[in-house]
């Protein structure tokens, strides 16, 4: 007899997509892969960027197009509209919102939305006006009339539940992973990862969307400081998305007199950016503002150390995956970096970061996502 279907939107995972696409990206992955018991039908704007993820495992999800998410009105209309007849056709018994949003007509069936982050009330300045208003109405309208809310962290925890006291009592916290792919690499890795790349020495590395609030200015700052403080100072590479702040990065970087020794690099695929992240030095994350922290923990399970912004967001790396300090002043980051160049702190530190890092997997989190689809639909 044919499972229970539960409708999953996929549609962040894409190309170039963020750290919300590649969280969904690794969760749908691991749910197919498994044994649920439940069918599955995803929503994608983007049919060819998602099959990779999909696997071979019996039995293969629907895939249900529908507009990008970007397309404000043709996706209300889609969801408001051709979501809930599909629904009823196919008998689903719960829809999966795994990026702040779920349809604004109320469905037949509960839902589960996760909320990554409240960025756009903790740093306005940071997101356009209009984006930030779409996510504030979309994030209301979700943590209202969901039946559960998924959080990654106890901070975003904390924040949801100030803002929406009577949401308080269904948040569950489920936090991100990392698969067994994301390991150290070796010397002879990490070596044919620079030829290939085309970099000459060691390098820093930042992972992050190109939008204001990853700080992108910041990273530059600490580089900059840092290259007078070595005898053979390190590379910079910015791996991220294509976002909004992309060309203002770019004129600073020109505006730069180290601007030879700045890569950056957008729409990586997972196996790139996790051969990257191995191959450097340390991770800079001066985030003015996160939910998580992703690139934090996949740097852990390579084994690179991370310097990290002090906020409530990454305070669960605290002296394990990343040392953690305040934004404002260069210079403590700077002495970080430097300390993390002495092989004896360098491998220490990377031997904790590992060791904390195996105690999330993809597999784990999907597992914790699957308990709370069997509570709210059954099977």
């Amino acid at each position: 007899m044919a499972g229970k279907l539960i409708v999953i939107d996929a549609r962040t995972v894409r190309p170039g997509m963020t750290g919300v696409g590649r969280r969904t990206a690794h969760i749908l992955r691991a749910l197919l892969h498994g044994h649920s018991g439940f069918r599955f039908a995803l929503i994608t704007a983007d049919r060819q960027s998602l099959e990779p993820w999909l696997g071979s495992g019996p039995p293969p999800p629907l895939l249900w197009e529908a507009p990008a998410r970007e397309r404000h009105l043709a996706s209300e209309w889609w969801m408001a509209t051709r979501l809930p007849r599909l629904l009823r056709e196919h008998g689903a018994v719960l829809f999966d919102g795994p990026a702040f949003e779920l349809p604004r007509r109320r469905l037949s069936v509960p839902c589960v939305v996760t909320i990554h982050d409240l960025a756009h009330r903790l740093r306005p300045a940071t997101q356009p006006w209009r984006f930030r208003r779409w996510l504030e109405a979309a994030t209301a309208h979700s943590v209202r009339t969901a039946a559960r809310v998924v959080v990654p962290s106890a901070s975003v925890r904390r924040e949801i539940a100030t803002v929406w006291p009577d949401a308080a009592a269904k948040i569950v916290e489920i936090p991100g992973g990392v698969d067994a792919a994301w390991r150290p690499a070796t010397p002879e890795q990490r070596s044919d990862t620079r030829r290939r790349e085309g970099i000459e020495r060691g390098f820093l590395i930042h992972v992050g969307t190109f939008e204001p609030r990853k700080n992108h200015r910041f990273v530059l700052e600490v580089f900059t400081a840092l290259q007078a403080e070595c005898d053979d100072p390190p590379d910079l590479v910015l791996a991220g998305g294509a976002g909004p702040a992309l060309t203002r990065v770019m004129r600073w970087i020109e505006q730069s007199p180290f601007r030879e020794r700045i890569r950056v690099l957008t729409h990586l695929d997972d196996a790139r950016l996790r051969a990257l992240l191995a191959a450097a030095d340390a991770l800079v994350f001066p985030s003015l503002a996160e939910g998580y922290g992703l690139p934090v923990l996949e740097a852990a399970a390579c084994g690179v150390p991370a310097v990290a912004s002090a906020i409530p967001g990454h305070e669960q790396f605290a002296g394990q995956a990343a040392e953690l300090l305040p934004l404002g002043d260069v210079r403590p980051w700077v002495d970080a970096l430097l300390h993390l160049r002495r092989p004896e702190q360098r491998e220490r530190r990377a031997a904790q970061a590992v060791s904390f890092a195996s105690q999330y997997t993809w597999d784990r989190v999907a597992q914790r996502v699957l308990h709370l689809h069997r509570e709210i639909a059954g099977g």
